[in-house]
């Protein structure tokens, strides 16, 4: 799917997100958009959420740790409904790399540069 979008005019960002996600899906570490990874409550919209490794979004209940990113409700439920575009793109971006970071470490993905490279080959060509 995710070939098949890349091959089309569609934005890039929203395609790799959904391509992240499923990855980390499909690994066996995905997690629910929609859902409090701690209580199972259904995620609200007025609250903030932080990723935590063993549970997934958890409500952040005013307590936040240095370095821990804060994700809006908001952003998460439209996520959870397959939108990564518009107002969830950033918020999207953030939790799929500290999501895979877990996984990776600190090796870098190089994804951006073969996009990058990819779309300068198709200029020259044209």
């Amino acid at each position: 799917e995710a070939l098949a979008e890349l091959a089309s005019d569609q934005p890039l960002d929203p395609v790799l997100r959904r391509f992240e996600y499923r990855l980390l899906r499909d690994l066996g570490y995905s997690f629910e958009l929609g859902i409090d990874g701690r209580s199972g409550e259904l995620l609200r919209e007025d609250a903030l959420y932080h990723y935590h490794p063993d549970y997934g979004l958890v409500e952040s209940l005013g307590v936040t740790e240095p370095g821990q990113p804060s994700y809006s409700g908001t952003e998460l439920l439209q996520m959870s409904q397959g939108e990564f575009e518009g107002s969830a793109r950033l918020c999207a971006k953030r939790l799929m790399r500290q999501a895979l970071a877990v996984h990776l470490g600190d090796t870098p993905l190089r994804s951006r540069e073969l996009f990058r490279a990819r779309r300068q080959t198709g200029e020259t060509q044209q």
